[in-house]
């Protein structure tokens, strides 16, 4: 039987700048960065990696 565990789903981008931009300044997500990579948090939920 298979276990519930977290998830995570991942998305790549060309410009890590303007995609921090969009998802915070324009449309109000949380955004954290960790080595260059971007977490999106939409809720209490699963984040997307950028």
């Amino acid at each position: 039987m298979f276990e519930s565990d977290e998830v995570f789903s991942s998305f790549s981008c060309d410009d890590i700048h303007s995609a921090r931009k969009f998802y915070s300044a324009i449309l109000g997500f949380r955004i954290t960065e960790h080595r260059g990579m971007l977490s999106l948090h939409l809720g209490p939920g699963p984040t997307h990696l950028i």
